[in-house]
């Protein structure tokens, strides 16, 4: 039994890491899918086709077997990914929206006022163990 582990053991590296690159295509197009519904009027419709061909791309590839196009698709994928990316963030940066990180004040937004104080009322308290009397 060790010795067919020990002999399969280069096969099973190659299947888990194929079965990994599928999994991390399959969550990537997930993730572009639910983000660009959020950046629709922030991505130029160049961008935007981009994706969404891109994804196309990687769900196709995602039910075959052909791990050149699955790799080739996670490439694709990911490259769409951060130009949308980087064009979301220089929409942000251009505008002065908050989290685009120009002239935030600590804890806020650009010119917002400082967190106001809670009232906190402090209390007195006494831990009573029942079990020693």
């Amino acid at each position: 039994m060790v010795k067919d582990a020990e002999k399969n053991a280069a096969e099973d590296k190659r299947r888990r890491e194929e079965i990994d690159t599928k999994n991390r295509l399959d969550t990537l197009a997930y993730q572009v899918e639910k983000e660009s519904k959020e950046w629709a009027d922030k991505v130029p419709e160049e961008l935007r086709t981009r994706l969404n061909n891109a994804v196309e791309r990687a769900r196709k590839a995602h039910r075959g077997d052909d791990m050149n196009e699955i790799k080739g698709s996670l490439e694709e994928l990911t490259a769409a990914f951060q130009a949308a990316g980087q064009a979301v963030y220089a929409a942000q940066a251009s505008s002065g929206a908050p989290g685009s990180g120009q002239g935030a004040a600590p804890g806020g937004a650009p010119g917002a006022e400082p967190p106001k104080k809670e009232d906190v009322a402090e209390a007195d308290y006494e831990i009573v163990d029942e079990t020693k009397k």
